[in-house]
């Protein structure tokens, strides 16, 4: 089965799509939505293939999150069980949490922070008690690429397991049992940071995420094992039929976006079609030159991290929001694509100096013509 249909063969009690509105639908049938604030959407091409629901995924920036509101009296007494899919890039901040549950003061319930960023992977205060768990960053192995993350709380081991890509998580470091209180009857989750009180806080500030379920009770073991076999099953878009395949990089406004087969990501990476078996692999494409050998797609030399930046005007002198590219200009090859934000300005980096570009700005309303700035070299920040 695709993963969606994995998903809903076990009732979450919420599914939430992501279609790039201030609303994630919850496509269970249960009508428990979540509200995204801050809202940057992406395309990405490392999980548009994993089969789940939405077209978009949420850029993680430090200011984007999903709050999902009145969960306890469906989870009640019982267990429940997060499950995400996720992509992780290297620019990691000290303690991002990835979710947590508060009530509805925002006093921390159950707080599962990204490995890689802080000593705990979750803390559970009770009332006369803190327990904290942490196991070895196994995020790091698999940064760049598509996670599936389970987080379970199950009342019934009076434990708390964690699942990454279909296998427990275990350590001596990690205490899985521990006191399991039942969760507050006015319980509320959220995705992409955690609350202090009313403020958030802890925000998680690098990737993307794509899938978010929760379910009332403990998944087993087999069935997270299956979601996560769903997730690897290669989905041929159209986009994607043959050649490259590449995101939509940044907020699409437009009612019907359309993915860029040869965009790059901020990774450096692009998504193709590998060998007779057309399974799914990646291509370092940073300085837009397809192979510098660094492992994480980062600028082998730093005097070749050079920055384009600017701002987008309508006809009116005012900034919009637009698709913005920046092409080869030897080739006319796409090296990297984006959305200028609200204030029209865009930002693209790691670009080589001794390259020319040109950059295109894209008017998805068809109102003006795409403007161009021909000839643009990139600048090392800080250079002389």
């Amino acid at each position: 089965m695709a993963y969606r249909d994995e998903v809903l063969a076990d009732s979450p009690i919420t599914y939430l799509s992501l279609d790039g509105g201030d609303t994630a639908i919850d496509v269970s049938g249960n009508e428990l939505n979540g509200s995204v604030v801050d809202g940057n959407y992406v395309l990405d091409a490392t999980l548009q293939s994993v089969g789940g629901v939405g077209e978009y995924a949420l850029e993680m920036n430090g200011k984007a999150y999903i709050q999902i509101e009145n969960v306890g009296p469906i989870i009640a007494d019982d267990s429940f069980t997060v499950e995400m899919v996720l992509v992780r890039t290297p620019d990691h901040t000290s303690y991002e949490a990835l979710w947590a549950m508060h009530n509805a003061a925002g006093d921390d319930f159950l707080v599962c922070w990204e490995p890689n960023t802080s000593s705990a992977q979750w803390k559970l205060p009770a009332e006369t008690n803190k327990r904290e768990g942490s196991f070895p960053s196994v995020f790091y192995e698999h940064v760049g690429e598509r996670i599936h993350y389970v987080t379970i709380y199950d009342r019934d081991a009076s434990a708390v397991r964690v699942f990454i890509n279909g296998e427990e998580v275990l350590s001596t470091r990690y205490p899985i049992v521990t006191v399991t209180p039942p969760v507050p009857e006015n319980a509320q989750l959220v995705f992409g940071m955690q609350l202090n009180g009313s403020s958030p806080s802890n925000f998680t500030e690098s990737g993307v995420i794509s899938q978010v379920a929760v379910y009332k009770g403990a998944l087993s073991a087999e069935r997270i094992a299956a979601h996560f076999a769903a997730t690897s099953k290669p989905v041929l878009l159209a986009s994607i039929a043959s050649g490259w395949v590449g995101p939509v990089a940044g907020w699409n406004p437009s009612s019907n976006p359309v993915p860029n087969p040869r965009g790059i990501e901020r990774t450096g990476r692009s998504l193709y079609l590998n060998g007779p078996g057309h399974q799914l692999a990646t291509l370092d494409q940073m300085d837009g030159g397809g192979g510098n050998g660094t492992p994480t797609g980062g600028v082998s030399d730093p005097s070749r991290m050079g920055v384009i930046a600017g701002t987008v005007l309508d006809i009116q002198a005012q900034p919009v929001s637009r698709r913005v590219r920046v092409h080869e200009r030897a080739t006319g090859r796409i090296v990297r694509e984006t959305w200028s934000d609200a204030d029209g300005k865009y930002r693209f980096t790691d670009l080589d100096p001794r390259r020319a570009f040109y950059v295109m700005a894209f008017d998805h309303t068809l109102q003006q013509n795409a403007v161009v700035s021909d000839n643009v070299h990139s600048e090392v920040e800080d250079s002389p």
